[in-house]
């Protein structure tokens, strides 16, 4: 019984080593050059036993076969091994952000053919390569508004590892999204999985609710797992209100309610432009028929608490700007009924 288990652990270590993409995938590129190798050999022997025509034709074939899979097997253990490095090189900076960003484009940018393996390439060096230096002013900005000086540091030395780090993991994608590309366009390599029909359907609250499928809430459920340096990921999704407020300065944008926390996102950016802890919430209210005010409880010097306004929101409608004001009062009292 124990030599049993010990066999099956060795064989299943075995084929998980060589299935990792952090090595190539070479368990792949050996089934690509031995199809090929077997190909070149038994298709001129089935093609002879039928006759001297058909046994030209296996030759060509088998050649054919072993030139396509040697090079599908190469390029798809080059692609592998260089996102690999790639990714593993994109920690160093330590911008979550940029990674996950980057993960969702890789997963999106598959390459059918040679020429497009060349543009995402190019576009994944192009899209790092501003990353890296915008990242030089805008981290350590992010960072001081964040933890002050403390954060401002801490900004400063991401905002230079990404510098260095995300040209040089763009240009590794570059190479590894060109032989991606090769990898497809000569045929026989691994099938491009199909691209996901819609995004993961959110469960709602902490009791993790089930309720019928919204594409804005999949979106920003989706967007709270993966945004920031994941300070949102373990909140509990309740609700997402698209604002549309016309009126300049401000912006269309995404009222996010979660059991823990208000967000005000930026509908083009996608950026969190506004946060407030659930328990600080205390009201919501229309100062004028379009305009919808939200306040927070803040101590002031003397250590009294006092209401202050965090946001207002110009919507263009006065049945519109009824329905969010009841839903943000509803969400405050729910709060409320949680701390108490």
């Amino acid at each position: 019984m124990r030599s049993h288990y010990e066999q099956r652990l060795k064989s299943n270590l075995i084929n998980l080593l060589t299935s990792s993409k952090l090595l190539g995938d070479p368990k792949n590129f050996i089934g690509h050059l031995g199809t090929g190798v077997q190909d070149f050999f038994y298709k001129p022997q089935e093609g002879f036993v039928k006759g001297p025509i058909e046994g030209i034709i296996g030759i060509g074939a088998g050649a054919t076969s072993l030139v396509r899979n040697t090079v599908s097997g190469t390029f798809g253990a080059t692609s592998n091994l260089l996102s690999s490095v790639s990714k593993g090189l994109l920690f160093l900076s330590d911008d979550t952000e940029y990674i996950n960003q980057r993960e969702e484009e890789n997963h999106i940018d598959r390459p059918k053919d040679v020429l497009e393996g060349l543009g995402y390439g190019l576009k994944s060096t192009f899209t790092s390569i501003s990353s890296g230096v915008r990242g030089v002013w805008e981290k350590p900005i992010e960072g001081s508004k964040r933890d002050g000086v403390k954060g401002f540091m801490i900004g400063s030395a991401k905002g230079i590892s990404g510098l260095v780090v995300k040209p040089v993991s763009g240009t590794i994608d570059f190479f590894a999204k060109t032989s991606e590309g090769i990898r497809n366009t000569a045929g026989s390599g691994a099938a491009i999985p199909p691209d996901r029909v819609r995004r993961p359907r959110p469960f709602y609250g902490r009791l993790q609710l089930l309720r019928p499928f919204d594409e804005l809430h999949a979106y920003f459920n989706l967007f709270l797992m993966k945004s920031g340096a994941g300070q949102y990921q373990k909140d509990s999704f309740l609700d997402a209100i698209y604002i549309d407020c016309t009126t300049p300065p401000q912006k269309p944008g995404i009222v996010v309610l979660t059991e823990e926390r208000l967000l005000w996102i930026d509908e083009k950016e996608k950026k969190v432009l506004v946060e407030c802890l659930a328990k600080d919430l205390v009201q919501s209210r229309k100062s004028s028929p379009t305009v919808l005010k939200v306040y927070r409880r803040v101590k002031n010097k003397q250590g009294v608490y006092e209401k202050k306004e965090i946001f207002a929101l110009n919507l263009t409608e006065a049945l519109a700007i009824d329905a969010v004001n009841r839903k943000l009062n509803d969400f405050i009292q729910h709060a409320l009924d949680q701390l108490y």
